[in-house]
């Protein structure tokens, strides 16, 4: 009887791109799959081989305690031969089960985010409980994370700070289905006379991702080239003031009819959307370091579309960018000049062409995930062959 494993979260949702995707996705090829998290109410889906297990708690952040412990219960019915855990919540109760089972259950933590600088810019708490906070947690992290069994993580300037691992980290980038490429009607489409070319920010888009800083070059482009679109897809989470400045501002530019938020889409008709645009962008601001070492999903989804991007000038950015050749990287605060590159991409077709073509057949030559599957089961494979240890 295949193995169980138990992927669970306190903050992604279930159905998560990376968490539900990609690796249940192909952990369910092997092994008894279930996700377990947050949900509106408790219930458990079957989706592609993987059983979802939704836990209901309070929206409250000071409720968060008892999600994290109904996930405990749960995890503790389900009896898991490996749990893997994605936060530092998480990866506290998946420790604490390990011990409870004498180190039968092996646990692997996957890391998503540098979460200590997450928590160094929370408005809700005074700027010294901020760092005091910040640095709390990045020990409390780093400490559990040595008596973890195996540490993922999403590049290597995340998986810097776990070289401590007893095994790991591993690097398993967020690249996307090549299979969601493959064919070719996913593929940019050139904009003609009659429409407008489409300027798109995939995702969740806030202050620390640019909100401010896109809609600055949306009047800058609109000076060169009066019909054009700016597209969130996805969400804008703003608060009510800045978004009352954001609708006034696009009021006295005229701008309303040049921007558009549309919702969040299934999957993979979120891949087919995506080849509707000119350009794609990724303004993460300099404002905390997980913005600064990330590598966003955006940017594969966007290779993968043929869509030449406009990114942030960061580091695990720009070694992707500069490698395929497949967009232009700028100072993501100076709206000028996001406005230069992207008037500079829609008035030159061959160039936004040819960087479209590089950027997707990076990704169907090799940032894909089909070339990461053998390496996440890999990881998996070595710990359930080894011998039980004492947690």
């Amino acid at each position: 009887m295949p193995a169980k494993v138990c992927l669970v979260s306190t903050t992604h949702s279930l159905t998560d791109g990376r968490i539900f995707y990609r690796e249940s996705t192909t952990l369910s090829k092997e092994y008894n799959t279930t996700v377990i998290g947050k949900g509106d109410s408790d219930r458990v889906r079957f989706l592609a081989n993987t059983r979802l297990v939704y836990l209901s708690a309070p929206r409250a952040r000071i409720f968060h305690a008892a999600l994290v412990m109904k996930a405990f219960v749960m995890i503790l019915r389900e009896k898991p031969s490996i749990i893997q855990c994605h936060e530092p919540d998480t990866l506290a109760l998946a420790r604490l089960v390990r011990f409870l089972s004498g180190g039968r259950i092996k646990v692997v933590y996957d890391v998503h985010e540098h979460y200590p600088s997450l928590w160094s810019t929370r408005k809700f708490l005074p700027k010294t409980l901020q760092a005091l906070l910040a640095r709390s947690i990045d020990v409390f992290e780093r400490s559990l994370s040595g008596g973890a069994d195996a540490v993922l993580a999403v590049s290597d300037s995340v998986g810097r700070r776990f070289h401590h691992a007893k095994s790991g980290p591993f690097i398993i980038p967020n690249y996307p289905w090549r299979s969601a490429y493959q064919d070719s009607t996913y593929v940019r489409q050139k904009a003609t006379q009659e429409s407008a070319p489409v300027i798109l920010y995939a995702g969740s888009v806030d202050e620390k991702r640019g909100i401010v800083q896109f809609i600055l070059a949306l009047k800058h482009v609109r000076e060169r080239i009066p019909i054009v679109k700016f597209v969130i897809l996805g969400s804008l989470n703003i608060g009510k003031e800045l978004w009352d400045d954001i609708a006034s501002f696009l009021r006295r530019q005229n701008l309303e009819d040049n921007f558009e938020i549309k919702p969040h889409l299934p999957y993979f008709d979120y891949y087919r959307t995506l080849c509707t645009a000119t350009v794609g962008v990724i303004l993460f601001q300099p404002t905390l370091l997980n913005n600064i070492i990330g590598l966003p999903n955006k940017l594969f989804d966007y290779m993968g579309a043929g869509i030449p991007v406009v990114a942030s000038d960061f580091c695990e950015i720009r070694k992707i960018v500069m490698r395929c050749k497949c967009g232009l990287l700028v100072d993501p605060t100076q709206p000028s000049q996001i406005a230069e590159a992207i008037s500079e991409l829609i008035s030159n077709d061959e160039l936004a062409t040819t960087m479209g073509k590089e950027g997707r057949r990076a990704i169907l030559e090799t940032y894909n995930w089909e070339s990461e599957e053998g390496n996440l089961l890999a990881v998996y494979r070595k710990l359930l062959s080894r011998g039980t240890e004492r947690g």
